[in-house]
């Protein structure tokens, strides 16, 4: 599962044929295409499943409308610069948007978009397009930890709801 399930998946896709990485496949693709390139080798189904095809399907169009169907052309927008790049990928594509309003304030993680700017430079090995000036400033990756711990110091309060769902969880794993 995760992120080298997701690598797996978009390379068994391109290695068939299937063009998962171009914008206008991703803006016109299926339910049943995005779960076709997404199964699992095991039994298991691909979990929000409608809102990784709203996802696939949203980026594409975003791409064809503002970027000339490349991503390529929101890095270059960026000149270097990691923050910017951030703020590019939050601003035009929704599923970035991991943001909420607490009382006036608006409070954001901003996970998937430092991890795939930190994936480019990696990827890359800081050059070429991978080239930061900045990426030292990329604070952090909230994984499933960094709720937990700002729950710890009172900074994150999970609802009833929530808390009863992660309880019952806990209890069928043991």
């Amino acid at each position: 599962t995760g992120y080298w399930s997701l690598c797996a998946a978009v390379n068994r896709a391109m290695k068939v044929g299937i063009p998962v990485t171009d914008a206008e496949f991703m803006a016109s693709a299926t339910k049943e295409q995005v779960e076709t390139i997404f199964r699992s080798d095991t039994e298991g189904k691909i979990p929000l499943l409608d809102e990784r095809v709203k996802a696939i399907n949203d980026a594409g169009k975003v791409l064809l409308e503002r970027f000339f169907g490349s991503f390529s052309f929101c890095v270059m927008r960026a000149d270097k610069d990691a923050q910017k790049l951030i703020d590019i990928i939050v601003d035009n594509f929704e599923s970035y948007r991991d943001m909420c309003q607490y009382k006036d304030k608006t409070v954001s993680f901003l996970k998937r978009a430092q991890i795939l700017v930190s994936d480019i430079w990696t990827c890359l090995d800081g050059k070429g397009l991978g080239e930061f000036k900045n990426i030292n400033t990329i604070t952090m990756f909230a994984d499933y930890r960094v709720p937990q711990a700002l729950v710890a110091f009172n900074v994150l309060q999970y609802s009833d709801e929530l808390k009863n769902k992660l309880k019952s969880r806990e209890r069928s794993y043991m």
